[in-house]
């Protein structure tokens, strides 16, 4: 947008745009089974730690084991997008805690194959770069990538442990 100041917080950092959603179970339980996070993320080097705010307000406090995973999956697609794209990079988390397959599934887009290429990249050797979609493929159960004239979208599934069971009841 011409003229649109982005907000900045307290630290100055650009606040991304978020809109979430959960999907609460029927029962007494009051358990989430599913949740969406979508995120406009800012075209700088402050995409990928915003990508990990993300994964953890989605996750909260309970899945641990599988942040750890779909944090470094996200920050690898989100960079490759702040590295090969241009903006804007919207990131998608949509978690799938049903009783039978568990996910996640990671959606990253951005506005396609960048014009110039960045700079930086000389200043390390090649074994530095290339493992962000290796890295992510080893994650997940399925995975894509899309490259269009319009953008670019890169995909993935990762599978989360099971959903914990619920107490057992006191005799």
């Amino acid at each position: 947008m011409t003229g649109h100041t982005p907000e900045r917080d307290e630290e100055g950092y650009r606040a991304p745009h978020h809109t979430a959603a959960t999907h609460r179970s029927a029962g007494s339980d009051d358990s989430i089974e599913s949740a969406h996070l979508n995120v406009l993320l800012p075209f700088d080097a402050t995409v990928a730690g915003i990508a990990r705010t993300a994964v953890s307000r989605i996750f909260g406090d309970d899945r641990g084991a599988d942040e750890g995973g779909v944090a470094l999956a996200c920050t690898e697609m989100v960079t490759n997008a702040l590295l090969h794209g241009s903006p804007p990079i919207v990131l998608d988390l949509d978690l799938d805690l049903s009783k039978t397959d568990p996910a996640v599934e990671i959606t990253v887009t951005d506005g396609g194959a960048a014009l110039m290429p960045r700079t930086g990249r000389e200043e390390q050797g090649p074994e530095e770069w290339g493992r962000g979609l290796l890295i992510v493929d080893s994650l997940a159960v399925k995975s894509s990538l899309d490259i269009g004239t319009a953008g670019t979208r890169a995909w993935c599934r990762l599978p989360l442990s099971a959903p914990p069971a619920p107490p057992a009841p006191v005799p």
